[in-house]
């Protein structure tokens, strides 16, 4: 059974060297947020994306009866509101933090320059958006291709694996 991670698990640290680092940190906004407070909201214009430094994210979805679907717990060193990138810029979910949460935010047009004219950071977000790809289609597949039993047994086989690593 593949399993799927609930982060990224992307660390800048590694992935990226001390000097780019820096110049993201220098031409972002470092901004902390309250347990529960939304750093984006579904369907607002999306002008910044976020690198998350402390505490940890949720992304959810809300439907058009109100209620919400969790997509992703993210877990410091991932990118969030990758949407503020596409052509439209709209926010296809919300980003909320869980505890005591610090950010680093940049601007779109920012980001965007950094991805140009830094070549280990543009593989590094092919390397997020592939790996988000991959978990999306293990949940279609899972969703698709298991029952309700078989599937809440994975989650609590993948919910037992995480807390046996940490």
């Amino acid at each position: 059974m593949p399993r799927s991670n609930v982060s990224d698990g992307i660390d800048l640290e590694q992935d990226l060297d001390g000097d780019t680092i820096r110049k993201l940190f220098l031409v972002g906004r470092n901004r902390l947020f309250a347990p529960g407070e939304h750093l984006y909201r579904q369907s607002e214009a999306a002008q910044q994306v976020f690198v998350l430094l402390t505490g940890s994210v949720k992304a959810t979805s809300t439907h058009a009866h109100g209620f919400d679907t969790l997509l992703k717990i993210h877990s410091p060193g991932s990118l969030l509101g990758l949407s503020a990138l596409r052509p439209d810029g709209v926010r296809d979910a919300n980003g909320i933090a869980i505890g005591e949460t610090r950010v680093v935010c940049l601007s779109t047009e920012l980001f965007l320059e950094a991805l140009q004219s830094n070549g280990a950071l543009s593989m590094l977000l092919i390397r997020v958006l592939l790996k988000r790809q991959q978990q999306l289609h293990t949940r279609i597949r899972n969703i698709l291709g298991n029952n309700v039993e078989q599937r809440l047994a994975e989650v609590l086989l993948q919910l037992n694996a995480e807390v046996a690593v940490s």
